[in-house]
């Protein structure tokens, strides 16, 4: 069952209701693909592993990295994209009556750190289990830094980075 929650971002209420499979795991193939080198500029310089890291211990000079090369790598189209998804089960009340996100085009105009607090909490009801909390963090800097390693290692090697034991063949 999807799963449905409710946060107040301004004067607004705003409720989110989860994507539906394929579409939530086609828009999360897409923020991996967009997000990923943000976040490894962002990582740079932090614990190897990224054990005990939490998201308020990310150091101002991180995170600024992180958004630099965020706009590096997401474009208009996927900004869109990702908002167009997330808001098609999603809807806000002034206090009174719902409405869907999609009716009011104008409904952001002037309000753009709200709509980045909403699509914040959009992502978190969607991916709270691969976004969430200081273990998924750690997990996530883990795969980055070995991805960067390997990537790395094969760039500089020409070879892909795997190892064997002594006297075995691949």
């Amino acid at each position: 069952m999807r799963e449905i929650k409710t946060k107040q971002i301004g004067n607004f209420n705003y409720r989110v209701k989860q994507l539906p499979d394929p579409t939530g795991t086609r828009l999360l193939m897409r923020l991996i693909r967009v997000i990923t080198p943000s976040l490894g500029a962002g990582l740079k310089g932090l614990p190897e592993g990224g054990e005990g890291i939490s998201v308020a211990e990310l150091t101002t000079k991180a995170l600024g990295d992180a958004i630099i090369a965020l706009g590096d790598s997401l474009s208009e189209d996927d900004f869109l994209f990702i908002c167009d998804t997330l808001s098609t089960d999603a809807e806000f009340s002034d206090g009174n009556t719902w409405f869907p996100v999609t009716s009011d085009k104008s409904h952001w105009s002037g309000r753009y750190l709200q709509k980045f607090q909403w699509l914040v909490f959009a992502l978190e009801v969607n991916y709270a289990d691969f976004l969430g909390g200081t273990e998924s963090l750690a997990r996530v800097v883990a795969m980055v830094q070995n991805a960067q390693k390997s990537k790395s290692q094969a760039t500089s090697t020409g070879e892909p980075n795997e190892s064997y034991p002594v006297n075995t063949t691949p």
